[in-house]
């Protein structure tokens, strides 16, 4: 859930709901510009831990003898509806 995620501009901290309505709603461009551009400089590092996350996660399903992550998950699902 990314509402509690934030960024700090001009010593005010704003929220997901609100970063999101400056971006579809605000007129001055150069806020847009500067909420896109905090919010993107914040999300980078997240974006590569979540890539590191599906690459390990494929390679333990590997390791366990499936295709991928998302073979396992349909195996161990069907295992625990059984």
């Amino acid at each position: 859930n990314l509402t509690n995620f934030f960024i700090n501009m001009d010593g005010n901290k704003l929220f997901m709901p609100e970063i999101r309505k400056i971006q579809h709603t605000e007129f001055d461009v150069e806020k847009r510009k500067k909420v896109t551009n905090l919010l993107n400089e914040k999300i980078k590092p997240l974006n590569e831990d979540f890539k590191k996350l599906i690459i390990n996660r494929n390679k333990y399903a590997e390791k366990l003898g499936y295709k991928n992550y998302y073979e396992f998950y349909l195996d161990k699902i069907e295992t625990y509806c059984k």
